[in-house]
């Protein structure tokens, strides 16, 4: 019974060092998009990064996304330029498959040591209390957020306070109230008046009050 190879990151590097050193100096007959031994090459590099990120890791390659080359189909490109790009683009992914080399060698497989992600050291929801106090207040939320918080209420609160000031309903109610109050103080004033003069003509202030009563005093010698 054979054993099958796992691959894992460190399988992944070993790898990474073969094809870094394979086409880390191409001759001038490869240095170009069309290359086979290079189109070859990217993809093998391509397969082997898209391996290692299926099982979780992140690698820091673009060799996806870069060109080696220049297309336009407009104005044709001298052949100096598209080595140029070429060379560009290539000595970048070789930085990059360094990097990832180097990092490993430092530090070995990132995943060693990296934070759980099943949840366990999590944080938590803050969970409120029945009754919500100012000592829980201070012990539970930070200070800047709770000087924040009190300072946006005030502000809605004057916001509020001054939106109703200026509503129609308050400016009516305001002036239906100031109408009422010289009306009642008017009919509170001539009330001991009248029965000033009710007293004095020793007429009932019921009879006082009717037509016929007025007429009745008038005539009295």
């Amino acid at each position: 019974m054979s054993d099958s190879k796992q691959f894992d990151y460190h399988s992944f590097v070993e790898e990474l060092r073969i094809l870094h050193k394979s086409f880390n100096s191409p001759p001038a007959n490869h240095r170009t998009s069309d290359s086979p031994d290079f189109r070859r090459w990217k993809h093998e590099l391509r397969t082997l990064i898209g391996q290692i990120e299926r099982k979780g890791y992140e690698i820091s390659c673009r060799v996806g996304h870069r060109q080696f080359c220049v297309k336009s189909p407009y104005d044709p490109v001298s052949m100096s330029v598209q080595r140029e790009v070429f060379d560009r683009d290539l000595f970048d992914t070789l930085v990059e498959i360094e990097t990832i080399i180097k990092r490993y060698d430092s530090y070995g497989d990132p995943s060693e040591g990296a934070a759980p992600s099943n949840g366990v050291n999590a944080p938590q929801p803050l969970a409120f209390p029945e009754k919500v106090t100012w000592n829980w207040v201070k012990e539970h939320v930070p200070v800047g957020w709770a000087i924040s918080s009190i300072v946006a209420l005030l502000a809605i609160a004057f916001s509020a306070g001054v939106a109703v000031g200026q509503s129609s309903f308050y400016k009516s109610l305001i002036t239906s109230a100031e109408q009422t109050v010289p009306t009642a103080t008017k009919s509170t004033t001539a009330t001991p008046v009248a029965s000033a003069l009710q007293g004095a003509s020793g007429i009932p202030s019921g009879i006082a009050s009717s037509p016929a009563s007025r007429q009745a005093a008038h005539k009295v010698p």
